[in-house]
């Protein structure tokens, strides 16, 4: 499994950040259970913004979903009756946007682990994380994606989203129009730079001409050589040192 998005079948609730849950009301007065749980996940790269975009993502990209696969829960969970069950989403990419200098071509098609459901029993409840959306099979989106090697923190090389929160809805050529994003309910009117915040609602030449203008971390440029992963914990370093 690629240590990314994707959450490790962790087999508890309380090993996941669980920001906020929705509920749906049970027949005969029973106690209300979650419709779905939107949970923190720790990042390995960061993305609220364009230079984060430009510095460790190496393409920008249309994708539209094509599948979606339950992975199996452990053999403990399932002796137990309880645990996560993971799910991973396949995407055929569309068309290329943007490109870092440098970059591996596009890949044609990738498989993503990326969230679940958390099970008890015959119950469900969908687990998924803060700012990602639906990913439903015939979705299309917006994503900026990196090619991860094989290190001390990825143990799987392959493409991935930079996050989660940064793949955006895209029917139609509109950002953020045509599926659910958890945890989301558009731009914020408090002046932020969040990157989302600034293209929702846009067409897609407007992040592609966000990027294009955006120069890479000045605290990056010297290790864009790196696996993105290595990239940023150098350039963290390297920009704590420095000051």
């Amino acid at each position: 499994m690629k240590a990314r998005i994707a959450l490790v079948a962790l087999g508890v609730l309380a090993a996941f950040g669980v920001t906020s849950v929705a509920v749906q009301a049970q027949q005969g007065g029973a106690p209300e259970r979650p419709k779905v749980i939107i949970a923190d996940s720790e990042d390995l790269l960061p993305g609220a913004d364009a230079t984060d975009w430009v510095t460790y993502a190496d393409h920008l990209a249309i994708v539209t979903v094509t599948g979606q696969q339950e992975l199996a829960a452990t053999p403990d969970e399932i002796a137990a009756g309880e645990g996560f069950v993971p799910r991973s989403v396949s995407v055929k990419v569309d068309k290329v946007l943007w490109s870092r200098s440098g970059a591996a071509a596009a890949p044609a098609s990738m498989t993503w682990d990326i969230d679940g459901w958390m099970f008890h029993g015959t119950d469900r409840t969908p687990i998924r994380l803060d700012g990602e959306p639906s990913l439903n099979v015939g979705e299309r989106y917006v994503v900026p994606i990196t090619y991860l090697s094989v290190t001390d923190a990825v143990d799987e090389a392959g493409w991935e989203p930079l996050n989660a929160s940064e793949i955006f809805p895209d029917s139609n050529g509109t950002i953020g129009s045509g599926a659910t994003v958890y945890g989301y309910d558009g731009p914020a009117d408090d002046g932020t730079t969040d990157l989302r915040d600034q293209v929702w609602g846009q067409p897609e030449s407007a992040l592609v001409s966000i990027l294009g203008s955006t120069a890479v971390d000045p605290a990056a440029s010297g290790y864009m050589g790196l696996p993105p992963d290595q990239r940023y914990r150098t350039a963290k370093s390297s920009d704590a040192t420095t000051g």
